[in-house]
């Protein structure tokens, strides 16, 4: 283990009324200090949902809106402005993609989240994960769900729907993570309990590029592109172990690294390809992770294979622990000074704050 321990402290604990399953930092500058905390619960053969939203002042977490919603299994910021509005796109429970939009309500000098358009994808289908492409003027949205197949959104910038909606179905069972390339939004990726990972291109027949079947033993949770170099991309399996990838061949993963739990959700660490934060499922905790020997990774050029020394080159920096349940969701604010964690059925959400 890495000797510099202890970069992060917990300066705020608490548990929600609802059970937490997905939270993330505003990537949008003027915006950092935002965060969004999303709800899904069922309670009595009823789904509750709530999305939160924070602002972190001097350490603490301060409400600001709360929204009530179908339950929500995954949200994602758009990661640039529109029309010079900040968005965000909910994954919900009852087959809907709604966007809402942050605004300042300027009688009250805050912000609140508004909904500003629902797409169903189709009745009967949980959405379970979702991702965005902004190639400008038109939206991308991608959204896996629990019954074998990935929506294709395409927006205009106005938000208004471009085309009928494409429906993709290459899997056998719940599609747990999917991810869109934020360089080509032809490009996108899915992985479910059917442990395969498939490879798309829009512009080719039946999307269907690539598939890999083999890697994985257990179903995938997690596929998350590395934001600097759009060739990369982790995958986390409940089979506890994380994976790096390149999109140019999937046939083979660039190293899968053995850890401790399911690896529920890897998240890249802000404007770095050589440090992460993964979420260990069952383990109750989450951690940072050094990618050493990714800086060589990133060294090579037009790289489709590897060399076998790259096998393990994950090292554990640092323990992020205080929950007792499934760890769910984690994320770092885009200076990298706050990381927001949560659990799921004890309902602990955790800020942590980067020690001086």
């Amino acid at each position: 283990m890495a000797e510099n321990k202890n970069l992060f402290k917990s300066v705020q604990k608490f548990n929600s009324e609802l059970t937490p399953d997905c939270a993330k930092f505003c990537p949008i500058k003027g915006f950092e200090s935002y965060l969004v905390i999303a709800y899904y619960e069922l309670r009595d053969q009823k789904v509750y949902g709530r999305l939160e939203l924070y602002q972190v002042e001097q350490n603490k977490l301060v409400i600001k809106d709360i929204v009530e919603s179908a339950g929500v299994l995954d949200f994602q910021w758009f990661y640039q402005k529109i029309d010079n509005t900040v968005f965000l796109s909910t994954a919900c429970s009852d087959s809907f993609v709604r966007i809402y939009s942050l605004k300042e309500q300027k009688e009250e000098s805050n912000i609140k989240l508004h909904k500003e358009r629902e797409i169903q994808t189709e009745e009967g289908h949980k959405c379970l994960y979702i991702d965005v492409n902004i190639t400008l003027p038109q939206i991308r949205i991608v959204t896996s769900t629990d019954q074998e197949s990935v929506f294709i959104i395409d927006l205009a910038q106005n938000l208004e729907p471009l085309k009928e909606i494409t429906k993709v179905s290459k899997h056998q069972f719940s599609v747990w993570a999917c991810g869109i390339s934020k360089e080509d939004q032809n490009i996108f990726l899915s992985g479910g309990d059917d442990q395969k990972l498939i490879l798309y291109d829009t512009r080719v027949p039946d999307f269907q590029v690539m598939m890999n079947k083999r890697s994985h033993e257990m179903g995938i949770c997690t596929i998350n592109f590395d934001p600097l170099n759009s060739n990369q991309f982790f995958t986390g399996c409940y089979d506890e172990h994380l994976r790096l990838w390149d999109v140019r061949n999937i046939q083979k993963e660039i190293f899968a690294s053995k850890r401790e739990g399911g690896v529920w959700r890897a998240i890249w660490k802000p404007q770095s390809s050589t440090q992460a934060l993964l979420g260990v499922y069952c383990q109750h905790y989450f951690e940072i992770v050094d990618l050493n020997g990714n800086s060589k990774i990133n060294e090579i050029q037009n790289h489709i294979f590897y060399d076998s020394l790259l096998k393990e080159t994950v090292e554990q920096q640092e323990k992020l622990e205080g929950h007792t349940s499934l760890a769910y969701s984690c994320d770092w604010s885009q200076d990298t000074k706050n990381i927001i964690t949560c659990s799921f059925y004890d309902k602990i959400v955790q800020l942590w704050s980067l020690t001086e």
